[in-house]
């Protein structure tokens, strides 16, 4: 996928104005560069691990969402229908690990490479932090969004593209369940 088409980032901000245009700036141009290597010929090979990752992450997340939902309705393992459990399977020690890198990676592009994720960064299924809350935590406040806002537009057709490929995966991985399951229900498990 090729970098969008748009106007050439403007020049930092004059010296004369306040710190907050400089600051503005300073968001703006960041994540214009990640997301302009990101969506570059250049940035090929680490948009494709970044989406293995984010495949595998949500489909941790979800799975584990769910199993906590069973949990929450008083449903044992052995209560959930089988089908069930074949399309989403319990999650593992390793789904943690590629959770952990999800928050890392979340880390990296809302807070910079150099700063270290907040202990609220963590994806917090029951209680914890309120959406407001998770986002205050990952610096994504109101007028930061805004901020960034035109960049996230510049590159918006980019990122629609790679949230296209994200759900087409999970859809793929899902469809490799259903068709396991069927193969092992009509077949017997070998």
């Amino acid at each position: 996928a090729a970098q969008p088409t748009a106007a050439a980032a403007p020049g930092p901000p004059p010296a004369a104005l306040a710190p907050a245009a400089a600051a503005r700036y300073s968001d703006q141009q960041g994540v214009r560069e990640v997301l302009g290597f990101l969506f570059s010929d250049q940035g090929a090979f680490f948009r494709d691990f970044l989406l293995d990752e984010v495949v595998r992450g949500v489909d941790a997340l979800s799975r584990d969402a769910l199993w906590d939902l069973s949990e929450q309705l008083g449903l044992s393992q052995r209560r959930v229908p089988r089908f069930l459990r074949a399309v989403a399977p319990t999650p593992t020690e390793q789904d943690a690990k590629v959770v952990e890198n999800i928050r890392k990676l979340v880390s990296f592009f809302v807070l910079g490479g150099g700063a270290e994720p907040s202990p609220a960064l963590g994806f917090l299924p029951r209680g914890g932090l309120s959406e407001a809350g998770r986002a205050q935590a990952m610096g994504l406040s109101p007028s930061r969004l805004r901020q960034v806002a035109p960049v996230l537009r510049e590159y918006g057709p980019s990122m629609r593209g790679f949230g296209t490929r994200v759900v087409t995966r999970l859809a793929e991985k899902q469809a490799v369940r259903v068709l396991r399951y069927l193969g092992d229900e009509v077949f017997g498990d070998e």
